[in-house]
């Protein structure tokens, strides 16, 4: 340890009192983990905050000792998201914990990055109320790691992921500089930076509390089980429940494999001798789900269902979802490592997914067990090895690699919701083109020009090496100007991949609801603005354009709150600047074509692959 990481040290312990940092070795060894099966370095301390104020001192300190920081909520990610690198500062938000009051009329509550997801369900349940995100692991994973890896669950298919119910966002960046984005009560302005954070696993910035959308709690709910004896039969049913109209909350199912291994962990009775089993759900009113429920049960029965029961009570639809939520606790009974993938493909891709990974499974000799959310065409295949087998190791990462280019090659995205982490760093080139990856890095650089926030993650591989010197020089007509905070690609910039979200690249979605068709519109129409020009610095009270930031201050009328910089008149041609006098430093970026190698072409991510 160097006397800079020492006086760190110090300072923070000043800072956070008793508790608030730990530097033991058992704590450094559980805080260097994840629940995936990736490692990274040993970090130099675990910070825990109590209070807001706190999560900005403790960046700002970082960042003047040139430490990095890594956010943490509760650990349950499975692509590496919060494993630190060497000597990296864990910002635990363990006790940030505090939750506002249910605005039962707008339907909106303030939440801090360390509630938890089941927790704030819980508070909304007596206003009839709920968080529509629900991970697998919502008993335990926290709002600020939903909002990191902008998390789904099986109930996404028609209520949308964590960023379809965010109202406002407050955050640090890696200076240690709060701001607000968002409106919590109104409708938000200008453009949706909820969506550039939202997503991005705090490689942009650490989020310190949150105003989020709560949904209506449905009032009758039918919940069916099904089973098949082929599984492809399985996969087939699902656009079937959609084109007959009906539009269940979730959709999910479990492969043999899996259904054997929860069996023999929790004995739900759930049926052993076929090859799939499915779970679907419909809410809505009583009079009408009732009749959706009985064409459910003739389409799936029509589609190869050998039997379909329906939950008697709510008991049995809450002891339906332990079987599939719990899928993930089994597998340690298979092997004692595997690799989980994240894949997304159309629906009308999914048979011939499943087919190929079969295939895959017979010829690897390796355990393949799959869950997955049907209904929006993401799964979960997980390939088992032991470590402790030579050559086991490289075996299973490459059987994923196939698995994952067999969905790239089906028009699919190698994430839906796990993020990008670690683990996909590697194939996201596989998906994206040279433009969007220097769209991603640009994002990284505007944000966190010194690479402090959770460096390593969530961007595709070679990493920072990328750079806009090295594109084409783009036509006459291309559209630019850049802010720091606000990068983004147009829809039209790279074939099927919107970089708009922030640095977890993901495909552009059908929507599947008027509902999400204009949340649609927030997400992919955000565009590449302009940072620093004469018009910025003019509304500053600054003189001609130096180079250096601009002051932080309140956007227009919004009640005072620190946001980012005014949008200024734009640059280069706009302005007369040249990119050397702009603090980021960009170049002019090219437009990708209209077309592209079908492969990268992912028109589905957790969405249907469905005309809206």
């Amino acid at each position: 340890m160097n006397d800079t990481q020492t006086a760190l040290l110090r300072a923070l312990a000043d800072r956070l009192g008793p508790g608030g940092l730990l530097t033991g070795s058992a704590a450094l060894s559980v805080y260097s983990r994840d629940a995936s099966h990736l490692s990274g370095g040993r970090p130099l301390a675990v910070a825990l905050p109590a209070c807001e104020e706190d999560i900005a001192h403790v960046i700002g300190l970082c960042a003047a000792a040139g430490v990095p920081v890594v956010a943490r909520g509760a650990g349950t990610g499975l692509s590496g998201g919060a494993v630190p690198c060497e000597d990296a500062l864990v910002l635990g938000t363990a006790r940030l914990v505090a939750l506002g009051p249910v605005d039962a009329v707008v339907g909106a509550v303030r939440a801090q990055p360390g509630v938890l997801n089941a927790t704030l369900t819980r508070r909304a349940a007596p206003h009839g109320l709920h968080f529509a995100p629900d991970p697998s692991s919502q008993v335990a994973s926290t709002i600020g790691g939903n909002i990191a890896e902008n998390a789904g669950g099986p109930h996404c298919l028609r209520l949308g992921v964590t960023s379809h119910h965010l109202r406002a966002l407050d955050w640090c960046d890696a200076r240690g500089r709060s701001w607000t984005t968002g409106e919590p009560v109104a409708v938000s302005r200008g453009i949706d930076l909820r969506g550039l954070l939202c997503g991005s696993e705090g490689t942009l910035g650490i989020v310190t509390g949150a105003w989020l959308q709560l949904t209506p709690t449905p009032p009758a709910v039918v919940t069916l089980l099904a089973s098949f004896p082929v599984l492809e039969h399985a996969t087939a049913a699902v656009p079937r429940l959609l084109q007959a109209g009906l539009l269940p909350v979730a959709v999910e199912i479990i492969d043999k494999a899996m259904v054997l291994t929860v069996e023999e962990a929790f004995g739900f009775g759930l049926p052993c001798d076929v090859e799939a089993v499915m779970i679907a759900e419909l809410a809505g009113d009583a009079a009408a789900v009732g009749p959706q429920a009985d064409l459910a049960c003739r389409i799936l029965g029509d589609a190869g269902a050998r039997e379909v029961r329906r939950a008697a009570d709510e008991e049995q639809r809450l002891a339906l979802w332990q079987c599939r939520k719990r899928a993930f606790g089994a597998v340690g009974r298979l092997s004692p490592n595997y690799v989980s993938m994240d894949i997304v493909v159309p629906l009308g891709e999914l048979p011939g997914l499943v087919r190929e990974i079969q295939d895959v499974r017979r010829e690897s000799g390796l355990k393949i067990a799959t869950a997955f959310h049907a209904g929006d065409g993401n799964l979960h295949p997980a390939v088992h090895y032991d470590e402790r087998r030579e050559g086991e190791t490289a075996r299973a990462h490459a059987v994923a690699d196939t698995i994952i280019r067999a969905a790239l090659r089906r028009r699919g995205s190698v994430t839906g919701e796990h993020g990008v982490g670690l683990e996909k760093r590697h194939a996201l080139p596989w998906q994206i083109d040279a433009v969007t990856a220097s769209l991603l890095h640009g994002i990284k650089a505007a944000c966190d020009q010194d690479g402090l926030l959770n460096p390593g993650k969530a961007l595709p591989v070679p990493g920072p090496a990328a750079s806009f010197a090295s594109l084409p020089p783009a036509p006459a007509d291309c559209r630019f100007a850049w802010d720091d905070l606000t990068v983004s690609a147009p829809v039209a910039t790279s074939p099927g991949v919107a970089a708009g979200r922030g640095a977890r690249a993901r495909p552009v979605v059908a929507p599947r609801s008027g509902r999400q068709r204009r949340w649609a519109g927030t997400r992919i129409r955000r565009h590449a603005r302009g940072a620093y020009g004469p018009a910025a610095r003019r509304s500053a009270g600054a003189g001609p354009c130096d180079g250096t930031r601009p002051p932080a201050r309140s956007v227009g009328d919004n009640g005072g709150r620190t946001s980012v910089p005014r949008r200024c008149a734009g640059v280069q041609e706009r302005c007369g600047l040249r990119p050397a006098a702009v603090a980021l430093r960009f170049r002019r970026a090219a437009r990708a074509p209209a077309g592209g190698d079908a492969a990268v072409e992912a028109r589905t991510g957790r969405g249907l692959g469905l005309a809206p």
